[in-house]
């Protein structure tokens, strides 16, 4: 019982602008005795302690362990001052593309921290996502190595050109900071990749300290962050307060756009899915005839037990699986149709990923060989974990 009563108080917590309400409901359970340990922990894995901490300050501060708010104080700062500087070594890196005339769209990271929160210090975030066109990827992989980037894997320009037509994308590493190029947004999660010239026609501006930079539309921001979350299963609280905090801060979303992004990008499900959560968890407004939409997928019922389920016994000693695990039955139960479902699971067994080229760095010629050896490879690594 103590474990669900610290949960739902850690989703009371997770909001950048509670109402009366809620205040009210915060106060009064803090007043009733929590296991502060438990909250903290529970905030902790689900990457929602600078809401945490924010929200005590400011409304219970009498009420929280002395030791407690200054543990969740230190916590706070730091990933605040770790934000600014990983915003500041992004607009250097958009910066740099944009002076060799590469398009470049930050998604994730400190774009949507600033977006949706209006703050850099109410996320996490530990590398910087930029997305690229496919036919500027050779060109900004030479361009990071010429500006002492160290690439994820050492390719030679003819393994390049074959990596990029089978991978989304390739990290680079530099002052101990990791930048992730994208030449697709979902990681291939979806039925058909998902590119930059897909969604340029809807981008908008914003600023990022001081810098004009391109960023997602909300609502391709909105359906994207739904396919994000199925894609990583849910696993923390904070993919869904991203979604809740679009739906209570943009009150002109053009539902229609999202409707028809979510059919064309085939993730109608997966967006039933996000909203769904946001509401139940974060009491967002979904518009009602959304709701009356999901409520009729009977399959999202299900769907949202079981991520309920993991989110509420989560540890970060004791991970649950069956979800977060690309093999799951939830990423094909999450598809809106049986080629979907088809699509994803012969994608996942036979196309070569960034593992591939690390395990078998076979010449550019031979990259064929990727699509027989990932499913041996998948093989050996099954094994080796039943066997361990």
């Amino acid at each position: 019982m103590k474990q669900g009563e610290a949960f739902e108080f850690v989703c009371l917590c997770t909001c950048v602008g509670p109402d009366d309400e809620r205040l009210e409901k915060i106060t009064n359970a803090a007043d009733a005795g929590l296991d502060w340990e438990l909250v903290y922990k529970i905030a902790m894995d689900q990457k929602v302690y600078p809401f945490l901490y924010r929200t005590l300050k400011h409304i219970a501060p009498d009420k929280v362990p002395e030791q407690m708010l200054s543990r969740l104080k230190r916590h706070y700062i730091a990933n605040a001052a770790r934000n600014i500087q990983l915003t500041s070594f992004l607009t250097h890196v958009l910066t740099l593309l944009k002076s060799h005339t590469i398009q470049a769209v930050p998604f994730k990271g400190p774009v949507l921290s600033q977006e949706i929160y209006g703050s850099m210090d109410l996320r996490q975030f530990a590398d910087l996502d930029i997305l690229i066109s496919v036919t500027d990827a050779e060109k900004a992989w030479d361009l990071l190595i010429s500006h002492e980037f160290l690439p994820e894997l050492n390719l030679t320009p003819k393994q390049r050109t074959k990596y990029i037509k089978t991978e989304d994308n390739l990290s680079f590493f530099k002052n101990k900071i990791a930048v992730e190029l994208h030449w697709e947004l979902t990681g291939l999660y979806l039925s058909s990749p998902l590119t930059l010239e897909r969604i340029k026609d809807r981008l908008v501006k914003t600023d990022l300290l001081g810098t004009e930079v391109s960023s997602l539309s909300m609502e391709d921001q909105l359906v994207y962050l739904c396919v994000h979350g199925a894609k990583h299963g849910w696993e923390s609280l904070e993919q869904i307060c991203c979604v809740a905090e679009i739906l209570k801060t943009n009150k002109t979303i053009n539902w229609s756009l999202v409707e028809q992004l979510a059919l064309e990008w085939r993730c109608t499900r997966m967006l039933y899915q996000g909203l769904s959560l946001a509401q139940l968890h974060l009491t967002a407004p979904v518009p009602l005839f959304m709701m009356e939409k999901i409520n009729k997928d009977k399959q999202i019922t299900t769907l949202q037990e079981s991520v309920y389920a993991v989110m509420r016994c989560q540890t970060s000693s004791v991970k649950t699986k069956h979800i977060t695990g690309r093999f799951s039955v939830f990423h094909l139960k999450i598809r809106d149709s049986f080629l979907d479902k088809l699509i994803y699971a012969l994608r996942i067994i036979f196309c070569p990923t960034n593992k591939e080229w690390l395990y078998f760095p076979v010449p550019a010629a031979l990259s064929f060989l990727h699509y027989g050896l990932r499913p041996l490879r998948l093989i050996k690594q099954g094994v080796m974990k039943k066997n361990a």
